[in-house]
């Protein structure tokens, strides 16, 4: 499936963020599609896992943390435009995910989403 982007390319969802089976290191690339007639594509790794943190007075535990990248060919070379970093902690799903914009490799936009409450049935 792709959908349309605002640039008037097509952008294939949905981002994948999250290999439980595979051990820490693990990396992958993916092509994204195109925005504006530009070539995309993400790169993921999992950068942690097993680990404990706190965020917003919660305790989280066995959580897998990986990075997302997100790239664009620009003139035959490949730049990083964002990067995406995803906290699932086990049994209960997405926990944290905080996002950079950049721009040459210089931050222009951040912003961090943390649960504050869940259920499990």
């Amino acid at each position: 499936i792709k959908t349309p982007s605002t640039s008037g390319g097509q952008i294939e969802p949905p981002l994948p963020f999250l290999n439980d089976k595979e051990p820490v290191g693990y990396r992958w690339t993916k092509d994204a599609g195109s925005a504006g007639g530009t070539p995309a594509r993400i790169k993921g790794l999992i950068e942690e896992k097993g680990i404990t943190r706190t965020w917003e007075g919660k305790t989280y535990k066995d959580i897998i943390h990986s990075v997302v990248e997100l790239e664009y060919n620009l003139f035959g070379t490949w730049v990083s435009m964002g990067v995406y970093h995803f906290y699932c902690a086990k049994g209960i799903g997405l926990v944290k995910n905080h996002n950079e914009i950049n721009f040459e490799g210089e931050p222009i936009f951040s912003n961090a989403s943390y649960l504050v409450d869940y259920t499990i049935k």
